[in-house]
Protein backbone atom coordinates (compact mmCIF):
# COMPACT_ATOMS: atom_id res chain seq x y z
CA UNK A 1 0.00 0.00 0.00
CA UNK A 2 1.17 3.52 -0.73
CA UNK A 3 1.61 5.98 2.13
CA UNK A 4 1.60 9.70 1.38
CA UNK A 5 3.21 12.01 3.93
CA UNK A 6 1.93 15.57 3.90
CA UNK A 7 4.02 17.02 6.71
CA UNK A 8 3.64 20.62 7.79
CA UNK A 9 0.57 21.67 5.84
CA UNK A 10 -0.08 25.29 6.79
CA UNK A 11 -3.61 26.72 6.69
CA UNK A 12 -4.30 30.02 4.99
CA UNK A 13 -5.54 32.99 6.89
CA UNK A 14 -5.45 33.78 10.59
CA UNK A 15 -7.86 33.34 13.44
CA UNK A 16 -9.74 36.36 14.73
CA UNK A 17 -8.36 37.90 17.91
CA UNK A 18 -11.07 36.30 20.04
CA UNK A 19 -10.44 32.83 18.66
CA UNK A 20 -6.70 33.39 18.85
CA UNK A 21 -7.00 34.25 22.54
CA UNK A 22 -9.00 31.07 23.19
CA UNK A 23 -6.50 28.96 21.26
CA UNK A 24 -3.60 30.53 23.13
CA UNK A 25 -5.22 29.68 26.46
CA UNK A 26 -6.12 26.09 25.57
CA UNK A 27 -3.41 25.05 23.10
CA UNK A 28 -4.36 21.37 22.90
CA UNK A 29 -3.03 19.32 20.04
CA UNK A 30 -5.60 16.98 18.53
CA UNK A 31 -4.32 13.63 17.26
CA UNK A 32 -6.87 12.56 14.64
CA UNK A 33 -7.04 9.06 13.14
CA UNK A 34 -9.68 8.54 10.47
CA UNK A 35 -10.86 5.83 8.12
CA UNK A 36 -12.29 7.56 5.05
CA UNK A 37 -14.58 6.04 2.42
CA UNK A 38 -15.55 7.79 -0.82
CA UNK A 39 -18.10 6.27 -3.21
CA UNK A 40 -19.16 7.60 -6.59
CA UNK A 41 -21.35 6.38 -9.45
CA UNK A 42 -22.32 8.25 -12.61
CA UNK A 43 -25.99 7.53 -13.29
CA UNK A 44 -26.51 9.86 -16.25
CA UNK A 45 -24.32 7.95 -18.68
CA UNK A 46 -23.49 4.89 -16.57
CA UNK A 47 -19.89 4.91 -17.75
CA UNK A 48 -17.99 4.87 -14.44
CA UNK A 49 -18.14 4.38 -10.70
CA UNK A 50 -16.01 3.38 -7.73
CA UNK A 51 -15.76 2.61 -4.03
CA UNK A 52 -12.61 3.67 -2.21
CA UNK A 53 -11.10 3.87 1.25
CA UNK A 54 -7.95 5.00 3.01
CA UNK A 55 -6.58 5.79 6.46
CA UNK A 56 -5.73 9.41 7.22
CA UNK A 57 -3.92 10.54 10.37
CA UNK A 58 -2.82 14.04 11.38
CA UNK A 59 -2.17 16.33 14.33
CA UNK A 60 -4.29 19.49 14.45
CA UNK A 61 -3.90 22.67 16.45
CA UNK A 62 -6.53 25.24 17.38
CA UNK A 63 -4.35 27.90 15.79
CA UNK A 64 -5.21 26.44 12.38
CA UNK A 65 -2.23 24.24 11.57
CA UNK A 66 -2.11 20.62 10.37
CA UNK A 67 1.02 18.60 11.14
CA UNK A 68 2.24 15.10 10.31
CA UNK A 69 -0.60 14.44 7.89
CA UNK A 70 -0.23 10.97 6.38
CA UNK A 71 -2.43 8.81 4.14
CA UNK A 72 -2.01 5.02 4.14
CA UNK A 73 -3.87 1.81 3.27
CA UNK A 74 -5.42 3.17 0.10
CA UNK A 75 -7.89 1.05 -1.87
CA UNK A 76 -9.87 1.90 -5.02
CA UNK A 77 -12.20 -0.48 -6.85
CA UNK A 78 -14.12 0.78 -9.85
CA UNK A 79 -15.41 0.32 -13.38
CA UNK A 80 -15.74 2.08 -16.73
CA UNK A 81 -18.15 1.29 -19.56
CA UNK A 82 -17.62 1.86 -23.26
CA UNK A 83 -20.81 1.89 -25.32
CA UNK A 84 -18.99 1.72 -28.66
CA UNK A 85 -17.29 -0.70 -28.82
CA UNK A 86 -19.26 -2.36 -25.98
CA UNK A 87 -16.86 -3.00 -23.13
CA UNK A 88 -16.95 -2.98 -19.33
CA UNK A 89 -13.65 -2.69 -17.49
CA UNK A 90 -13.40 -3.47 -13.77
CA UNK A 91 -10.20 -3.16 -11.74
CA UNK A 92 -8.56 -2.32 -8.42
CA UNK A 93 -5.74 0.08 -7.64
CA UNK A 94 -3.99 2.04 -4.93
CA UNK A 95 -4.81 5.76 -4.80
CA UNK A 96 -2.26 8.48 -5.54
CA UNK A 97 -2.57 11.79 -3.64
CA UNK A 98 0.80 13.27 -4.58
CA UNK A 99 0.90 17.08 -4.47
CA UNK A 100 0.77 19.02 -7.76
CA UNK A 101 -0.39 16.07 -9.87
CA UNK A 102 -3.48 15.48 -7.72
CA UNK A 103 -5.12 17.20 -4.75
CA UNK A 104 -4.48 15.88 -1.26
CA UNK A 105 -7.32 15.75 1.30
CA UNK A 106 -6.97 18.09 4.27
CA UNK A 107 -8.40 18.07 7.81
CA UNK A 108 -8.59 21.13 10.04
CA UNK A 109 -9.78 22.23 13.47
CA UNK A 110 -11.80 25.46 13.28
CA UNK A 111 -12.55 27.44 16.46
CA UNK A 112 -15.89 29.23 16.58
CA UNK A 113 -16.84 30.90 19.84
CA UNK A 114 -16.48 28.12 22.47
CA UNK A 115 -16.77 25.31 19.92
CA UNK A 116 -14.18 23.36 17.96
CA UNK A 117 -15.32 22.09 14.56
CA UNK A 118 -13.44 19.21 12.91
CA UNK A 119 -13.56 19.80 9.14
CA UNK A 120 -12.54 17.52 6.27
CA UNK A 121 -11.91 18.59 2.69
CA UNK A 122 -11.67 15.43 0.55
CA UNK A 123 -9.57 15.16 -2.57
CA UNK A 124 -11.30 16.57 -5.64
CA UNK A 125 -9.01 14.59 -7.92
CA UNK A 126 -6.70 11.65 -7.29
CA UNK A 127 -4.86 9.12 -9.39
CA UNK A 128 -5.33 5.40 -9.98
CA UNK A 129 -3.39 2.96 -12.16
CA UNK A 130 -5.42 1.98 -15.24
CA UNK A 131 -5.32 -1.60 -16.63
CA UNK A 132 -5.64 -0.30 -20.19
CA UNK A 133 -8.51 0.67 -22.49
CA UNK A 134 -8.99 0.90 -26.26
CA UNK A 135 -10.24 4.12 -27.78
CA UNK A 136 -13.99 4.28 -27.28
CA UNK A 137 -16.84 6.69 -26.65
CA UNK A 138 -15.50 7.35 -23.15
CA UNK A 139 -12.24 8.75 -24.43
CA UNK A 140 -8.86 8.04 -25.94
CA UNK A 141 -6.81 4.87 -25.72
CA UNK A 142 -5.23 4.36 -22.26
CA UNK A 143 -2.06 2.21 -22.06
CA UNK A 144 -1.90 -0.42 -19.31
CA UNK A 145 -0.26 0.95 -16.19
CA UNK A 146 -0.91 4.61 -16.93
CA UNK A 147 -2.04 6.82 -14.04
CA UNK A 148 -5.42 8.43 -14.70
CA UNK A 149 -7.39 10.99 -12.71
CA UNK A 150 -10.57 10.11 -10.86
CA UNK A 151 -12.82 12.77 -9.38
CA UNK A 152 -14.93 13.34 -6.28
CA UNK A 153 -17.57 16.05 -6.74
CA UNK A 154 -17.62 17.48 -3.22
CA UNK A 155 -19.84 20.44 -4.21
CA UNK A 156 -22.55 18.04 -5.39
CA UNK A 157 -22.34 16.04 -2.18
CA UNK A 158 -22.52 19.23 -0.10
CA UNK A 159 -25.73 20.18 -1.94
CA UNK A 160 -27.36 16.75 -1.89
CA UNK A 161 -26.47 15.38 1.56
CA UNK A 162 -28.62 15.91 4.65
CA UNK A 163 -27.17 17.23 7.94
CA UNK A 164 -26.24 14.48 10.41
CA UNK A 165 -26.12 16.63 13.55
CA UNK A 166 -26.91 20.12 14.82
CA UNK A 167 -24.38 21.52 12.33
CA UNK A 168 -24.33 22.00 8.55
CA UNK A 169 -23.04 19.41 6.08
CA UNK A 170 -20.31 21.69 4.75
CA UNK A 171 -18.95 25.01 5.96
CA UNK A 172 -16.63 27.55 4.37
CA UNK A 173 -14.97 30.07 6.67
CA UNK A 174 -13.97 33.16 4.70
CA UNK A 175 -11.70 34.42 7.47
CA UNK A 176 -9.76 31.15 7.41
CA UNK A 177 -10.06 30.71 3.63
CA UNK A 178 -10.85 27.07 4.29
CA UNK A 179 -13.91 24.86 3.96
CA UNK A 180 -14.82 21.24 4.54
CA UNK A 181 -17.40 18.71 5.60
CA UNK A 182 -18.20 18.95 9.30
CA UNK A 183 -17.22 15.67 10.97
CA UNK A 184 -17.94 16.66 14.57
CA UNK A 185 -18.18 19.60 16.96
CA UNK A 186 -17.16 19.73 20.63
CA UNK A 187 -16.85 22.42 23.24
CA UNK A 188 -13.40 23.60 24.24
CA UNK A 189 -14.15 22.38 27.76
CA UNK A 190 -14.74 18.85 26.44
CA UNK A 191 -11.43 18.86 24.59
CA UNK A 192 -9.54 20.34 27.53
CA UNK A 193 -10.77 17.40 29.63
CA UNK A 194 -8.47 15.27 27.47
CA UNK A 195 -10.88 12.40 26.83
CA UNK A 196 -10.81 10.50 23.55
CA UNK A 197 -13.61 11.57 21.17
CA UNK A 198 -15.24 9.39 18.50
CA UNK A 199 -16.06 10.45 14.94
CA UNK A 200 -18.67 8.40 13.07
CA UNK A 201 -20.52 10.24 10.32
CA UNK A 202 -21.84 9.50 6.84
CA UNK A 203 -22.88 11.98 4.15
CA UNK A 204 -24.73 10.55 1.16
CA UNK A 205 -26.49 12.14 -1.78
CA UNK A 206 -28.16 11.12 -5.01
CA UNK A 207 -30.05 12.68 -7.90
CA UNK A 208 -30.86 11.68 -11.46
CA UNK A 209 -27.21 11.97 -12.50
CA UNK A 210 -25.08 10.54 -9.71
CA UNK A 211 -24.70 8.79 -6.37
CA UNK A 212 -22.01 10.03 -4.04
CA UNK A 213 -21.01 9.41 -0.43
CA UNK A 214 -18.35 10.36 2.11
CA UNK A 215 -17.96 8.42 5.36
CA UNK A 216 -15.55 9.18 8.18
CA UNK A 217 -14.94 7.02 11.24
CA UNK A 218 -12.20 7.38 13.80
CA UNK A 219 -10.98 9.13 16.91
CA UNK A 220 -9.68 12.44 18.20
CA UNK A 221 -7.28 12.40 21.15
CA UNK A 222 -6.51 15.78 22.80
CA UNK A 223 -3.09 16.23 24.35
Amino acid sequence: MRGVSLVGTVALGTLTLACGDIAAQARPHLAVELQIEMDFEDLEFGHEGYVSSYAHGATLTLAGFTHDSEITQTMWKGFEVCIEPPLRIEWESDMDFQDLAYTAPVMRALVRSDKVWILYAPSREFGVEHPGRPECNSGAHVPAGQMVAKHFFEADLADLAAPQGDFPVFIYDEGEAFGGFVLATWSLAELQAGDLKIIDISYEGADSMLKIALRARGSVTPS
